[in-house]
């Protein structure tokens, strides 16, 4: 993006066009959300982007809260992960207690 890109528009004129605070427009551009930052360009002092930039910095930030939601999401079975999982999660200074069953039992017997 640059000053010759068609349709550029105000940073705060867009933020008012999409319904969002310019604040949080103007950190889209700056600082970014999820590793995506807002392509905009420095036009005579002043910020500017366009809807077509708005939307995809919204598609790619989707996309990696999606990834993010699966990959969270995904349970672990296998006993040897979960001691392993366990065992870092000790290393790291958490406090692991033991893991019982829903209904309060711990899976032994009497």
């Amino acid at each position: 993006m640059d000053a010759t890109t068609p349709n550029l528009i105000r940073l705060s004129r867009l933020a008012r066009e999409i319904g969002r605070p310019f604040d949080t427009v103007r950190r889209w551009a700056f600082r970014g959300c999820r590793g995506v930052r807002l392509q905009a360009v420095r036009v005579g002092g002043v910020w500017h982007s366009t809807v077509t930039a708005v939307l995809a910095f919204q598609g790619e930030v989707d996309r990696r809260s999606a990834e993010r939601v699966r990959l969270e999401a995904v349970p672990v079975t296998d006993p040897a992960q979960l001691r392993r999982d366990r065992a870092e999660l000790v290393r790291r200074g958490f406090p692991v207690g033991r893991v019982g069953r829903a209904n309060g039992s711990n899976g032994h017997h009497g």
